[in-house]
């Protein structure tokens, strides 16, 4: 099953968290393939 989840981040250390993030799902065993570039708006 292939699932497409979007990250988001406003306070603090924004890129940082995207990483704790990124880090947890691969802590939980999921597979990225791929990530995008950091967008700002």
């Amino acid at each position: 099953m292939n699932a497409y989840v979007s990250l988001g981040s406003n306070l603090g250390d924004r890129a940082g968290n995207l990483l704790l993030g990124i880090r947890g799902m691969l802590d939980a065993n999921l597979e990225v393939i791929r990530l995008s570039q950091i967008y700002e708006t």
